[in-house]
């Protein structure tokens, strides 16, 4: 059967007791969507409900002769491979491999089944449901329960087609988002809606539900091979694997690059892979004659580089995409809540972005593969490997290598110091007392636009504290804690923005730097690996240097910036921010929340097009397009209609 690569949407209502699910459940949900494009199956205890996104007929529940039920939203890895250790046939789908390989090996060892994908799974006879995210994947899995009945789906917007789901937004948890920061993983922007994040599982039955890890990273394990090259050579193979993986069931692929070590990384392994078959990718640039200019330690524009990439690499099509028009997923972000039922955080963003998606549409790729989360893999800085050396006991080393970044880098030594070395070495009580003496204000502060004592009121830093998030975001940490931290908690909160494109654009985003087996290499080797010869993102710069990458992109200092265009575009939207914030002031919650009236001062003064202060890039291109965002959300989320 050919595989779709998994846009594929799940819902399933579970009955644990006597009480049976509620006629609105079947009559205004499952049959409806049965006889429309969906496959279900459904009683008065158990219904289950799977529907392709991208239309057409997509497999239905797996149901074996013992009742059991396997719903699956994904693909496998490697998965003709796996159908010969079933015993199965490579034309099946994989719901029906998944299912066989849970029947084979249990659920206890789901985290054996590579591949990317959300499943549930029934068991009539012990009364207990199953649901799972695998390790890494990119789906996430959201639920409900009010006694003993349990409701599920794939998005929150399918959760709340459920007539029995209430939509109540959870103060707390939504200035969590808000701010970046994460918390509790498992809680979403809505009171009693949960979601299970990559590498978790929940068990639930007619007593009780509980989390069970898949998988975690091991931080202690070490790995330690014979001599530079081998680790170059090893970290080639990993990255070749994770690229042929998320090529897998994608039948007109597309890829997102910049001009970056990560993309560039990317791109040759998929030419090598492609052969003779050209490899069709996507800039995002500024539009033509536009004058824009790139923060301090910046660039802003991608051309020159994905050029020399693409001269050293013949069957790699790299198509530039630019437009000053902003998306309608800015302009009206309703778009956005309706296909997740979640905030999305900073819709510009997703707009800036959606350039890129829009061109991929209507050339028909029905997956696009990107470098997301190669800062904290692959190209992974090595800021804190200084003091994790000094904690290793090789003081010298890490003093002596700090010395020739600096030097790399044209920054001073002993601002190099105090930041890679002091600041990550002090204890949390000292650092935190230090910040309080000098009257510093909270990191918090800078980040949102809050009314004055709203973050007090909903408990948000005794939140945080209590799930030791602070010294994650207020300064730097030792580098495995902060690499785990980024890839399992910050990655999953941002995991809607990518499913929101998918949604709207039909193109399934995948993270090829989110791969297990390339982080848990990472995690392992040498902290001098990501530093050597005196080079920040060392790992990255020799390997790409090993397969020819021009040094244009091998030896670039500085990074590129996103979106340098955000005055260009936010400009034309003023009026309608300015009509927002008056009818924000008629919603109780945000009119506590958000401060308008420093919202209004900051619309009142805004930038000139062409030279804003490179402060504002955050303050006004993220701050305050993330605060009205958040306001368009709890206002749609309250029922408004716009």
């Amino acid at each position: 059967m050919k595989q779709n690569g998994g846009l594929t949407d799940l819902t399933g209502s579970v009955a644990f007791g006597t009480t049976p699910l509620s006629p609105g459940v079947t009559d205004r949900l499952y049959y409806p969507s049965r006889r429309n494009k969906g496959a279900a199956l459904s009683d008065d205890k158990a219904c289950f409900l799977s529907v392709p996104r991208s239309g057409g007929k997509g497999p239905p529940p797996e149901y074996d002769g013992a009742g059991r039920v396997t719903l699956f939203s994904g693909y496998l890895f490697d998965r003709e491979r796996l159908a010969r250790k079933l015993g199965g046939d490579h034309s099946w789908p994989d719901v029906r491999l998944a299912a066989a390989w849970i029947a084979h090996h249990g659920l206890d060892r789901l985290a054996d089944l590579a591949g990317d994908y959300a499943l549930s799974h029934w068991d009539p006879g012990a009364r207990r449901l199953f649901l799972a995210v695998a390790p890494m994947g990119s789906r996430l899995l959201y639920w409900h329960r009010v006694g003993t009945i349990c409701h599920f789906a794939t998005t929150v917007a399918g959760l709340h087609r459920i007539p029995d789901i209430p939509r109540v937004v959870d103060p707390l948890h939504l200035t969590a988002r808000f701010s970046a920061m994460v918390g509790d993983p498992t809680r979403t922007v809505y009171k009693d809606i949960h979601q299970i994040v990559p590498g978790d599982m929940l068990v639930a039955d007619v007593n009780a539900n509980r989390y069970v890890p898949l998988w975690r990273p091991d931080a202690e394990r070490r790995l330690r091979l014979a001599n530079e090259r081998e680790y170059l050579e090893a970290a080639d193979e990993l990255l070749e694997r994770a690229v042929a993986r998320r090529l897998q069931a994608a039948h007109a692929p597309a890829f997102l690059s910049s001009g970056g070590l990560d993309s560039a990384a990317m791109l040759t392994t998929a030419s090598r892979l492609a052969g003779d078959r050209k490899v069709r990718s996507y800039t995002i640039v500024p539009s033509p004659g536009l004058c824009v200019t790139a923060d301090r330690g910046w660039y802003g524009d991608e051309r020159a580089k994905v050029a020399d990439l693409a001269a050293s690499h013949t069957n790699l099509d790299i198509r530039l995409c630019h437009s000053l028009v902003p998306s309608p997923l800015e302009t009206n972000p309703a778009h956005l809540f309706m296909a997740t039922g979640l905030p999305c955080m900073i819709a510009n963003q997703i707009g800036w972005l959606d350039i890129a998606f829009q061109q991929m549409q209507q050339a028909g790729h029905d997956a696009v593969l990107s470098g997301q989360s190669g800062n904290f893999t692959f190209s992974y800085d090595g800021n804190l490997c200084f003091a994790d050396l000094i904690r290793e006991g090789r003081p010298l080393t890490a003093l002596r290598l700090l010395a020739q970044v600096a030097r790399y880098k044209q920054q001073g030594f002993a601002p190099m110091v105090r930041h890679r070395v002091v600041v990550p070495l002090l204890p949390d009580a000292f650092y935190y007392g230090q910040r309080r003496w000098r009257g510093r204000p909270h990191p918090l502060a800078d980040r949102t636009l809050t009314r004055p004592g709203w973050r007090e009121k909903v408990g948000l830093d005794d939140y945080l504290a209590d799930h030791g998030e602070q010294p994650f975001q207020e300064r730097d940490s030792r580098s495995r804690q902060q690499i785990i931290h980024f890839m399992l908690k910050r990655r999953a909160m941002t995991l809607p923005n990518a499913h929101a494109l998918e949604t709207v654009r039909g193109t399934h985003y995948r993270d090829v730097y989110a791969d297990r087996d390339l982080l848990e290499f990472i995690l392992a080797i040498p902290r001098d690996q990501f530093i050597l010869d005196g080079r920040n993102r060392s790992l990255a710069r020799r390997l790409l240097a090993m397969r020819g990458v021009p040094d244009s992109i091998v030896n670039e200092r500085a990074i590129g910036q996103q979106r340098v265009d955000w005055n260009h575009r936010m400009t034309p939207q003023l009026e309608a921010y300015a009509a927002d914030l008056d009818s924000f002031s008629q919603d109780g919650l945000i009119a506590e929340m958000l401060d308008l009236p420093k919202m209004r001062h900051m619309l009142a003064t805004w930038p000139k097009t062409d030279h804003p202060h490179e402060t504002m890039r955050l303050s006004h291109g993220f701050v305050f397009a993330n605060a009205m965002q958040m306001g368009r959300f709890v206002r749609w989320a309250n029922g408004g209609n716009q």
